[in-house]
């Protein structure tokens, strides 16, 4: 999955996918997912757990296919993502990348967190760590400081 962007108005977080691959048909099972990133040069890390839901809204697919590059459009024309290489299958159909019309196998994931476990790694003034549980429980956030 690819990040996409933030969907503000439901605090989530927009990525997409290739409909033929493996992990889009392990969120068809099982809608659980939990993410992990590190920024090196602040050297923090997010933990977020949620739920991935599948976007529905043309609006929103349209506007994510209309910002990914050539190369980007190509590769949802492309072979099967995992699939073995053949001498001539890592070339994707160029004929259809440049249209408006997305592809069949590009889909767009909308991931909702309640939990955020948040590290860093910089020590404080007081030379620690810190680190920061936020869960969204009762239609709030609340987060509490916890030792690293």
């Amino acid at each position: 999955m690819v990040f996409r962007g933030f969907d503000e108005d439901e605090e989530s977080i927009l990525f997409c996918t290739d409909r033929r691959s493996q992990k889009y048909d392990e969120l068809i099972q099982k809608s659980s997912v939990e993410l992990c990133w590190y920024f090196l040069k602040s050297r923090e890390q997010y933990r977020l757990r949620g739920v991935a839901h599948f976007v529905q809204q043309e609006q929103i697919i349209q506007q994510i296919w209309s910002a990914l590059s050539p190369a980007g459009k190509a590769q949802f024309f492309g072979p099967t993502p995992g699939e073995q290489m053949t001498h001539n299958s890592g070339e994707a159909d160029s004929t259809h990348h440049d249209h408006l019309e997305y592809s069949p196998h590009f889909v767009v994931i909308k991931l909702s967190f309640h939990f955020v476990d948040y590290l860093s790694l910089a020590s404080s003034q007081e030379g620690f760590q810190q680190r920061f549980i936020c869960q969204f429980t009762q239609n709030r956030w609340e987060s509490y400081e916890v030792y690293p």
